[in-house]
């Protein structure tokens, strides 16, 4: 099933910070993915505004969120190409204790 365009894949919460993660077809015909990482807050007018602007205390949100977002695209991307989720372990290098 193909989805429509600029249709996010998973978002990725921590409080106010959102890891979207998209995917994309190449010209080739594969596919990729790409992440965006941004700040919900409410400016002075209490109106809701997004920023890709992250404070001190916001990083280590964003780590999480950005984390989730590697381990969704590595998984997914296994999933597409029909590897066992060890053989995709082993390719990045992780030893894999039985």
């Amino acid at each position: 099933m193909m989805k429509k365009a600029n249709q996010p894949t998973k978002a990725i919460r921590a409080g106010n910070i959102r890891a979207v993660v998209w995917t994309n077809q190449s010209d080739g015909g594969g596919e990729y993915f790409a992440v965006t990482v941004m700040k919900s807050y409410k400016d002075a007018d209490d109106t809701w505004q997004e920023t890709t602007i992250f404070g001190r205390d916001d990083l280590p949100k964003v780590e999480l969120v950005t984390r989730k977002a590697y381990e969704f695209i590595f998984l997914s991307a296994g999933k597409s190409k029909g590897d066992k989720f060890t053989d995709r372990l082993a390719e990045e290098g992780a030893e894999i204790a039985v």
